[in-house]
């Protein structure tokens, strides 16, 4: 199913699920970035997180569950679906 493909109603409860459990999946993304982390320590490769520091970008730990969720990509489509059903 595509964005296009669902409800106003549906997009609107799908962010609001996202929302209700912010905290609980920005844990999850602390988490993966800690896993990532070590795992490159450990091999010699690039860590995302620290790709995103270098670059000038926040650690993912430094953001609230709610600003870390509004930059996610689904998030942002999600949204920027919703804004193209809007009347202008």
């Amino acid at each position: 199913m595509f964005l296009a493909d669902m409800s106003t109603a549906h997009l609107r409860a799908v962010i609001e699920m996202l929302t209700v459990r912010a905290v609980e999946f920005h844990a999850a993304a602390v988490l993966d970035a800690l896993y990532a982390l070590v795992l490159a320590d450990l091999t010699g490769e690039a860590a995302g997180e620290w790709l995103a520091r270098a670059f000038g970008g926040p650690s993912v730990a430094a953001l609230d569950p709610v600003t870390w969720l509004e930059t996610t990509a689904l998030v942002r489509a999600l949204r920027r679906e919703l804004a193209s059903r809007r009347p202008r």
